[in-house]
């Protein structure tokens, strides 16, 4: 083991506090006396951790073999896996997982690898996590799944990746939005369309009663109010203020919407 981490020199990212850490022993870990504020150097961080962050795939692959747990976690809920999916480094997430790496661990914002598989341009990635097993219902503190993210951001691929896995489009976030309101809201008219085709509410009403085509009227989008009416959308719904999405449209002086809107009344 020490003969393969002196072929890297210290001031290579991270490789000083891994020759630290396996002096110590395989699963040695951070102490508080010399953790960082942050990744991956937070109390508790382990050598593979450091090694899977920065995608040293040949000391993983040691210490995978000379039997570092793979499955241990920082005061962060930080593991090595999550340190692979945040780099992208997808021969290492491969091995992890290959191994047996959990992918049901959550970390202090309760996101699970799941979550952190979408934050990549790689899809190919998250076909590794779901094919692993991983909890397609599993949701963070906001009560968000995976899919919320793909959504806000337009990311058809991956969208398209979990709804084929089986994840349902209808779970709410604490706010009571869906993946749905969450595009709409943000004008991902690619997203509204996806979700749609994956079977979406486009009724569903928030805590306060927003709808999605409410969202979509807001942010401006007509393409998306065509889409959510085409699949249904309820335009006479009325939030709890007693706004319909007609009455957003009047108020924000969106006119071509207005007049879209009209004619389904």
């Amino acid at each position: 083991m020490l003969k393969q981490l002196n072929t890297y020199s210290d001031t290579e990212r991270g490789i000083l506090e891994i020759k630290k850490l396996i002096a110590v022993g395989l699963n040695g870990t951070t102490q508080e006396s010399e953790a960082k504020n942050y990744e991956p150097f937070h109390t508790g961080t382990t050598a593979l951790m450091i090694a899977s962050n920065f995608g040293y795939l040949d000391l993983v692959s040691l210490l995978i073999a000379s039997g570092a747990d793979i499955d241990l976690y920082n005061i962060q809920g930080f593991t090595a896996l999550k340190g692979a999916l945040r780099g992208g480094y997808s021969d290492i997430v491969d091995s992890l997982l290959k191994a047996g790496a959990r992918t049901d661990i959550k970390d202090i914002y309760g996101k699970a690898a799941l979550h952190y598989a979408c934050t990549q341009p790689n899809a190919a990635i998250l076909k590794m996590v779901i094919n692993a097993g991983a909890d397609l219902k599993v949701q963070d503190k906001d009560k968000q799944t995976a899919l919320f993210l793909p959504s806000y951001n337009g990311r058809v691929d991956l969208i398209r990746t979990l709804l084929e896995a089986g994840i349902d489009p209808n779970i709410k976030d604490k706010g009571g939005f869906t993946a749905l309101t969450w595009a709409a809201q943000n004008g991902k008219t690619e997203s509204v369309r996806t979700l749609i085709e994956g079977k979406a509410d486009v009724n569903v009403r928030s805590k306060k009663g927003i709808t999605p085509l409410m969202s979509a009227t807001i942010k401006g989008d007509i393409e998306s109010v065509k889409l959510l009416i085409s699949a249904g959308a309820d335009v006479r719904s009325e939030e709890k203020g007693g706004y319909s999405a007609l009455t957003f449209a009047t108020k924000n002086k969106q006119e071509d919407i207005a007049r879209l809107l009209e004619q389904y009344i």
